[in-house]
């Protein structure tokens, strides 16, 4: 009986396994730059920037909420709408997904409508949807969700809040395949700074939902770890074998030189993750 009780824990581990590695895959869609790390001609890398007049666009290494650097914003003009757009149309399947990105205002801010997501659905080509097609009154909809709180309320963010990181997110229900234009956009009097934009496609798997937690993450051959002053951090590989522990500063940690191209465990405190570098 000790040996069925074993073979059913060990296939139960595979499987849970198995299933950490595909929610991995679809941990974050948003594939180039989400945090803002990469930046060429004074623009990030895989975003098309418009700044009306009286705006600038930098890269910020200080005031951050993961990584080395975030996106500033510093909208001093009288009028104008400026977009950060996300260079790819992000595909999409039937589901529940939630489109999120951390936001900081300066105190030098206005506090009125200055900040909010934005984007459009789109077919799985990429295309704009004509006008007569079957389907358009639910690409439309889906708009509407991307440029509001899920198509309930306003788009604009809480900017009253300043000098400390927040999160917006809005909740989609995407009803068939296509693919998805990301946006943010801010406006005159805004002063803040963007990072961590993030498109992940829910599920109620508890093992899951911890790895969207955006406590626990890979980026550019490294670990992201947010924890609390004396956590234990341990990383192990898939068999076993731990390859690094740190006991953790308040926030985020960051972990370099670890093993690259397989999947690695990250326990922090009550916090567990799948990665793959």
């Amino acid at each position: 009986m000790k040996k069925i009780t074993l073979m059913k824990k060990c296939v139960l581990a595979l499987v849970l396994g198995f299933c950490g590695v595909l929610s991995l895959n679809a941990q974050n869609l948003i594939t180039v730059n989400s945090g803002f790390e990469d930046w060429a001609g004074g623009a990030p890398t895989g975003y098309t920037p418009t700044t009306p007049t009286g705006a600038t666009i930098s890269q910020e290494s200080t005031i951050k909420a993961e990584g080395n650097s975030s996106l500033k914003i510093n909208h001093a003009g009288s009028s104008g709408t400026g977009k950060m757009v996300y260079n790819i149309k992000v595909p999409v399947e039937a589901g529940k997904y939630t489109f999120s990105f951390k936001y900081y205002v300066d105190p030098t801010s206005g506090t009125a409508s200055v900040l909010r997501h934005w984007g459009y659905m789109n077919d799985v080509n990429g295309a704009i949807p004509a006008a007569t097609d079957p389907n358009i009154a639910q690409y439309n909809a889906i708009s509407t969700m991307l440029q509001t709180n899920g198509g309930t309320t306003s788009g604009y963010l809480d900017t009253s809040v300043t000098g400390t990181w927040q999160t917006s997110e809005t909740e989609l229900d995407i009803p068939f395949a296509g693919t998805l234009q990301l946006e943010i956009r801010y406006y005159k009097t805004f002063v803040g700074y963007i990072d961590a934009l993030s498109l992940v496609k829910n599920t109620s798997s508890g093992l899951v939902t911890e790895q969207l937690s955006a406590s626990i993450y890979s980026n550019a051959g490294k670990v992201f770890v947010n924890a609390n002053v004396g956590d234990k951090i341990v990383v192990t590989n898939s068999l076993g074998q731990v390859v690094r522990v740190i006991v953790a500063h308040s926030g985020m940690n960051e972990l370099a030189d670890l093993p690259q191209k397989q999947l690695l465990i990250v326990k922090a405190g009550s916090k567990i993750a799948k990665v793959i570098l």
